[in-house]
């Protein structure tokens, strides 16, 4: 994926990283996601959370924090597919 990225968005920079999280948001919002498995992904991933800080949040099993995870990256990822954003 860094070869992709370098190729369209020049040099890594947090310019590079800022569009990365941009469209990775992007792919959040159009993934069918559901609202438990987008929040999950956002706290995990941009919130800094741990899947059991999330599990306490949420009063649930760390199993399903994490299921929930695993579901929307899958689902984030096959968007970015569709996307061609990597090889």
């Amino acid at each position: 994926m860094y070869h992709v990225l370098k190729a369209e968005y020049g040099e890594t920079t947090s310019q590079t990283l800022f569009a990365v999280m941009r469209d990775v948001n992007k792919a959040i919002n159009v993934a069918d996601l559901t609202e438990v498995q987008a929040e999950c992904l956002r706290l995990y991933y941009f919130g800094g959370y741990t899947l059991e800080e999330i599990a306490d949040l949420r009063d649930v099993k760390k199993q399903s924090v994490q299921q929930a995870v695993r579901t929307a990256i899958k689902k984030v990822a096959d968007v970015l597919r569709e996307w061609k954003y990597w090889n």
